[in-house]
């Protein structure tokens, strides 16, 4: 199910009783941990954060979540507490106040509870327009250790991605999404122009462009929900990596 399916606890073993039918008519369920007090607190604490995901994402309108990106870390990939010195950015869709995604705005309780959930900081902010630029670009940053800056950069991803609005629809059908990230054009966690198209192409079916705006690399990704969050995610994972293969040759780089 949704709240058990891949669940994984060190030092909880864990089971799920009743019928069949029962589970596929979402009626009651027992789930049964075992193992030592604080192992099994712990697997609470992430089953009520996954039950809480569900029912935000169902009231939002995509209860079909592709959560099993963020679940588990890859093969070399920095450790989950790893901090690199860049951020995620997401690029707000035009018409979007940024004052709908703070904590007195429509979206506000959403943004909460996906911080909080997650464990990442994520804020609104925007770029200072330069002379020559074709818009100015607010956007929400995301920062934190590594599997929470994930776990928020898919959240937030699907929240920006439904909230882009057209004149003849409210919300975006599945294969007509869009969705755009800043990222930097230097520094340790920088990925080059060219490796864009390479990146999104070995994990997703989404188009992508990258552009060169300022300090930043505007990529924009188009295609279906799933398919735009999963190339945020592999970028976000590009980048991350790059960030700690240069730590390793080099030391931690200063926080800002």
């Amino acid at each position: 199910s949704w709240a058990t399916g891949d669940f994984t606890a060190e030092g909880v073993s864990l089971s799920v009783s009743g019928q069949r039918e029962a589970f596929e008519a979402d009626s009651e369920r027992r789930v049964s941990l075992i193992g030592v007090p604080g192992a099994v607190h712990r697997a609470l604490q992430l089953l009520f954060a996954r039950l809480r995901r569900h029912m935000r994402w169902l009231r939002i309108g995509a209860p079909e979540m592709p959560w099993g990106m963020c679940e588990s870390r890859e093969v070399g990939e920095p450790g989950e507490d790893f901090v690199s010195t860049e951020n995620f950015r997401l690029v707000l869709p035009l018409g979007l106040a940024m004052s709908e995604l703070t904590a007195d705005g429509t979206h506000g309780v959403t943004m909460a509870q996906i911080k909080e959930d997650t464990g990442a900081a994520v804020r609104v902010q925007q770029v200072p327009r330069r002379a020559g630029a074709p818009r100015p670009l607010a956007f929400v940053e995301i920062a934190g250790g590594y599997m929470a800056k994930l776990r928020a950069l898919l959240e937030v991803a699907a929240l920006l991605v439904l909230l882009r609005s057209t004149p003849t629809q409210s919300a975006p059908s599945d294969g007509a999404c869009v969705l755009e990230l800043l990222l930097p054009t230097s520094g340790p966690s920088a990925l080059a122009q060219s490796s864009i198209g390479g990146i999104v192409t070995l994990a997703s079916p989404a188009e992508s462009s990258a552009d060169v705006q300022g300090e930043h690399l505007l990529v924009r990704l188009q295609g279906g929900r799933a398919a735009c969050c999963a190339a945020a995610i592999a970028l976000g994972r590009a980048a991350e990596r790059r960030a700690k293969e240069h730590e390793l040759a080099h030391g931690a780089s200063p926080l800002p």
